[in-house]
């Protein structure tokens, strides 16, 4: 028993080290770049004094990185112990855990942002419904996700976040996120996996359902609990801002596809949240690693409503237009909270400029704590919250998204042509929103180009294309035979 704790904990910490070194070389590359920028501005004469400055920089630098790597090794190792202490308690096995005859699921999805959440809680509705309400369920999330299902009837349980730093456009800021709480990444990872396990332990899942929640499948793992992992994202892209980083880049995106592959694979099944070709979104992430494709399956996205389930468009439009005549562009921004707000009222800013006649422009920057109309102005409505969100989806005409996974499955079920706006050095969106518009459903707008005109523009063009919504109800079409969340439920029966 003690061998199995020990073996995985000797895992995690040998796969830690090249993200460790991934994030100091990150780290070491916004300093050099911040000297070479220093030296190009101001004239130095004497090239040895430009020389020793240098490499007095690098040297403060390193040894900065090396103090903290000490203080993070060592608050690690703490945690191990005290984890271990409690772990050695925990019978792993799942027989040896108390069931009762009513099935019970865990659900386990990443916080960050709306869509991990919003994945899982569709299949936790499918079997309350199956069962009759016979069946126990719980959520363990936190940050944004834990706001999401704290609005829903599913008993949660808030884990310690895993998170980022954010500029104000959405965007990383991997210098600040390295220096605030890059190296301490790993007891951060220790405390949400010591988390799971106790959580598990006293609730006694059958199945855990995890969404790109590493935690939870390696808390699964040494509990002998059967679990299934959903996440769209094999391949990780590591942002860059300059080509100087590239080489940087690659080397991170090698050693982290190397580490989280063998970590991703011990759960029991691997189900991808997306569509199968030709209408994949993530077709840049999703590069299955031989060494476990035999318990990989693309099921399709997963949304929480379809829209054969609500009433006929033009009903709808009564519902939520002021005009039923008008055009009803759509924008539920989708990300974590800075990014949303800021996006919202840059684009309430931009539509309430645009010339264009007989448009309607209802934005949601999806904040469960406000359910309310935060903002009115013209043509332009602002939302924190929309509960009748598909039904504003069905009604409109165009939407305009981030690009984020969940938003572009959407719209594609939906059969709505789109403007994409991806965030920033953010690159899977980035490559999504090229892979809507390879299938010729979608305009894209880089976020330092968002203006006016560029908005005007691509409006004229989807409006004025018949081609596209005909495309798009194709598409809508050939994705309604899907059926992914069923997918997930046999699955889970699957491992009973």
């Amino acid at each position: 028993m003690s061998k199995k704790v020990l073996f995985l904990i000797l895992i995690i910490l040998t796969s830690s080290i090249p993200i460790l070194q991934v994030f100091s070389l990150q780290l070491a590359c916004e300093h050099l770049l911040s000297v070479s920028s220093l030296m190009d501005v101001i004239q130095i004469d004497d090239l040895a004094t430009a020389i020793i400055d240098s490499m007095m920089l690098i040297k403060e630098f390193l040894s900065t990185v090396c103090i903290q790597v000490s203080f993070t090794l060592k608050d690690a190792f703490r945690h191990i112990l005290l984890d271990l202490r409690f772990i050695l308690l925990v019978p792993l096995s799942s027989s040896l855990i108390c069931n009762g005859k009513r099935l019970r699921v865990y659900f386990a999805p990443c916080g960050i942002a709306l869509g991990h959440a919003g994945r899982c809680l569709p299949v936790a509705e499918r079997l309350k419904r199956m069962f009759n309400d016979d069946v126990d369920i719980l959520f363990s999330t936190y940050l944004d996700g834990l706001l999401f299902v704290k609005k829903t009837s599913f008993p949660v349980k808030e884990a310690p976040p895993l998170s980022f730093i954010e500029n104000p456009d959405g965007s990383v800021n991997v210098k600040l996120t390295v220096e605030r709480s890059g190296l301490d990444i790993l007891p951060k990872f220790f405390k949400q996996m010591l988390h799971e396990l106790k959580t598990m332990c006293s609730f006694s899942p059958d199945v855990v359902v995890a969404d790109t929640r590493l935690s939870s499948i390696l808390a699964a793992r040494m509990l002998d609990i059967p679990s299934i992992l959903l996440i769209h994202q094999f391949f990780m892209k590591v942002p860059s801002q300059s080509k100087v980083k590239e080489q940087i880049k690659r080397f991170a995106e090698i050693m982290c596809m190397g580490t989280l592959s063998s970590l991703w694979s011990m759960a029991s099944r691997i189900l991808v949240p997306d569509f199968p070709e030709p209408y994949t979104i993530a077709k840049d992430y999703i590069r299955i690693p031989r060494t476990f494709k035999k318990k990989v399956k693309l099921i399709g996205s997963i949304i929480p409503k379809r829209p054969e389930e609500l009433p006929p468009r033009e009903e709808l439009r009564d519902k939520v237009l002021e005009d039923k005549d008008s055009i009803l562009i759509f924008a539920p921004i989708s990300g974590t909270l800075l990014e949303r707000t800021s996006l919202a009222k840059r684009l309430a800013r931009i539509f309430s400029k645009i010339k264009r006649r007989g448009i309607e422009v209802v934005l949601s920057y999806g904040s469960p704590e406000s359910d309310r109309l935060v903002y009115k102005k013209g043509n332009v409505r602002i939302y924190g919250w929309l509960n009748n969100r598909f039904e504003m989806l069905k009604a409109s005409d165009i939407v305009v998204s981030r690009g984020g996974h969940n938003t572009l499955s959407e719209c594609m079920y939906y059969g709505k042509p789109m403007i994409i706006i991806p965030t920033p050095y953010h690159s899977e969106h980035e490559s999504n929103a090229r892979s809507v518009e390879k299938l010729g459903i979608a305009k894209v707008i880089e976020d330092d180009k968002l203006n006016v005109h560029t908005i005007e523009e691509a409006l004229e063009e989807l409006i004025n294309d018949d081609s596209i919504f005909k495309r798009c109800e194709r598409i809508s079409a050939d994705l309604s035979l899907l059926d992914p969340v069923g997918e997930i439920t046999e699955e889970i029966f699957n491992l009973l």
